[in-house]
């Protein structure tokens, strides 16, 4: 479980991704170990500071999170082998690698002899002898090149250019004679078809191949991402050659401990000598850990302990969820572009025209995992400091991972300062999600949860009008001069305008227009609220708009002249001029210049509702 930590960078009021607080906390806990020895049998490797420990996870988006010594230099060694792999099976196809090279566990340590007695075929890529046979399988005219191939596979999977360590590569060779032995092995059995000897110089150069703790981790997300160096966008692997590579990484990358890593751990893995492992999730990310001190299984030992954590605390397990990393943003959009049901004055429509990208909504959809959330979570993260109002819409979520959820709230407990607001929407749907978001959010106070995102908006609306000081009162009495259909009339205008009007009254939840109605009456609201619905075929009615004073209601069927297609209720008490349709047509004869004024602002006034429809349109189809 993601612990909510309120960690904050120092420069800047945007909390730390709580993901990048939790592998900053796994780094802590994990540093004072000291079990373990630095690998001897390579002289070079004993030179490693058994203190470094680098922690790194990449996204198949390309975004990287590193704690510790995750740009310390060290040699690859056997994390090469799926690389050269994917060449190799680029170079000559499946069927093909697989008559020279198996894809059986052997159950034996890295460097064991494991050949089928029949053929001479290594048992798997993995161990040293397929290794060895891999790196003879690329082709290449000269030695030269082939290592050149696969220095520049490995550099595009990296997104940069990688070298080799040349004190290394001279170590390896010089002690590397079971390898030697390995190799003459294979060229008995014809699995290599020329001298053995330039390959296995190949094969010693690309196990000392200088790479970091985030070099590796772009690596193994370059397999995650299908091939694609998620930094670069550039095709280092082959699409049809990364499910076999993944597979052996799975049941043979981790040697005699493969067993029990894919059991415990639950992804595709490969170790180093090194201190490095590399573990990939497909269509998710990738993680490397690099630690020096080995175990007498020849891992990291720290590696091992991250990865288990790892594992348990967010539920990565391959084999626990089919699901694939997906972008859960159904839309994004702020209140400047769409608004809440709720009509408005001049001045506060303006104001929102001017500042409600200050209010950002997002709408979710899909299943959510953890990092499809870690995802969302950066998004909102890089927002302008000048948005001050989150709502996010669950409506279309079908699930939610309990990591995934952990995090979240683990940014809204770290993001308190962050927000003038944040809400929750459209969670009835979901009882557990409803339940524990509601639960959580009476208990920090970080957030609060809403049961529709339009009174959301509404809400933020008014929270931000109040901020810009340019609200009006939703409950204020107005007079007729406030409202916007009377714009440009003089005093005497307005006086004959009264003349023809009727003060209504209504109580709490009475009913002012009945859909089907006839048009006779055009209402202008003085005090209260009162909400234009609709009803609905199972019962129920749906809100589409609330008027407050200041604010006309049932113009449209009266321009129309058409039976009301809506009705309206009043939320509380509330008080009404009504104009009779008659007493509309009169002024034609009586103050015809008054009714040409109204009749123009009604025109003005529905062109900017259409324009303002029309951009909500354009935004919510996009």
């Amino acid at each position: 479980m993601i612990v909510p930590t309120p960690l904050k960078a120092e420069a800047s009021s945007q909390p730390e991704h709580p993901l990048a607080a939790y592998l900053c906390a796994l780094h802590r806990k994990h540093a004072g170990c000291d079990d373990g020895d630095v690998a001897s049998y390579i002289p070079e490797l004993t030179n490693a500071d058994p203190r470094w420990f680098g922690i790194a996870v990449a996204t198949i988006d390309g975004h990287v999170y590193e704690v510790g010594e995750t740009r310390q230099p060290f040699t690859i060694q056997s994390i090469s082998k799926p690389f050269v792999y994917a060449l190799a099976l680029q170079d000559h196809g499946r069927d093909a690698v697989v008559r020279k090279i198996g894809v059986e566990p052997s159950g034996d340590a890295f460097n064991s002899i494991s050949l089928y007695r029949e053929s001479g075929r290594p048992f798997n890529p993995m161990i040293n002898a397929g290794a060895i046979a891999a790196t003879g399988l690329v082709r290449a005219a000269t030695a030269a090149e082939r290592i050149d191939r696969i220095v520049d596979l490995c550099s595009r999977c990296a997104g940069r250019s990688l070298a080799i360590d040349e004190s290394v590569y001279r170590s390896e060779r010089e002690t590397g004679f079971r390898n030697f032995a390995i190799g003459f092995m294979l060229r008995n059995f014809g699995i290599v078809e020329s001298d053995p000897e330039p390959i296995l110089d190949a094969y010693f150069r690309q196990c000392s191949m200088l790479v970091t703790a985030r070099d590796l981790a772009v690596m193994a997300a370059t397999l995650a991402n299908g091939g694609v160096c998620p930094l670069t966008g550039e095709v280092a692997v082959e699409a049809r050659c990364v499910p076999q590579v993944l597979s052996v990484m799975a049941t043979c990358g981790m040697y005699d401990y493969a067993g029990e890593w894919i059991y415990r751990i639950g992804m595709p893995s490969k170790s180093g000598v090194g201190g490095g492992i590399i573990g990939v999730l497909p269509g998710q990310m990738a993680i490397a850990v690099f630690s020096p001190p080995l175990d007498a299984r020849g891992n990291s030992v720290r590696g091992i302990r991250v990865f288990n954590d790892l594992s348990d605390d967010l539920q990565l397990h391959l084999f626990a969820s089919g699901r694939s990393l997906h972008d859960v943003v159904r839309r994004r959009y702020d209140a400047a572009t769409v608004s809440s049901k709720r009509l408005r004055r001049s001045a506060e429509a303006d104001a929102l025209a001017a500042h409600g990208a200050r209010i950002a909504v997002y709408e979710l959809e899909g299943e959510l995992t953890l990092f499809s959330m870690e995802r969302l979570i950066r998004e909102v993260l890089e927002l302008p400091d000048d948005v001050a109002y989150l709502i996010v819409d669950f409506k279309r979520v079908l699930a939610a991972d309990d990591p995934a959820l952990d995090l979240w709230l683990a940014y809204l407990a770290s993001a308190r300062d962050r927000w003038d607001e944040v809400v929750l929407t459209e969670l009835a749907h979901d009882a557990a999600l409803d339940e524990r978001l509601r639960r959580r959010a009476a208990e920090s106070a970080s957030y609060r949860c809403i049961e529709e995102t339009d009174a959301a908006l509404e809400h933020c609306e008014d929270r931000l009008l109040a901020r810009l000081r340019v609200t009006v009162g939703a409950d204020a009495a107005a007079r007729l001069e406030d409202f916007d259909v009377c714009e440009g009339l003089d005093a005497s205008r307005i006086a004959a305008l009264r003349a023809v009007l009727e003060l209504r009254r209504y109580a709490d939840g009475a009913i002012i227009i009945r859909p089907g109605d006839p048009a006779d009456v055009l209402f202008f609201l003085m005090k209260g609220r009162a909400s234009v619905f609709i009803d609905r075929a199972n019962g129920t009615t749906r809100r589409l708009t609330t008027c407050t004073p200041g604010m006309l209601f049932g113009e449209m069927a009266i321009l129309e002249r058409r039976p009301r297609s809506a009705g309206v209720h009043a939320d509380g008490p509330v008080e009404c001029y009504a104009m009779p349709l008659d007493s509309l047509e009169r002024l034609t004869a009586t103050h015809p210049d008054l009714k040409v004024k109204l009749l123009e602002n009604f025109a003005r006034r529905l062109s900017l509702r259409v324009r303002k429809l029309t951009e909500e349109v354009r935004v919510l189809s996009a």
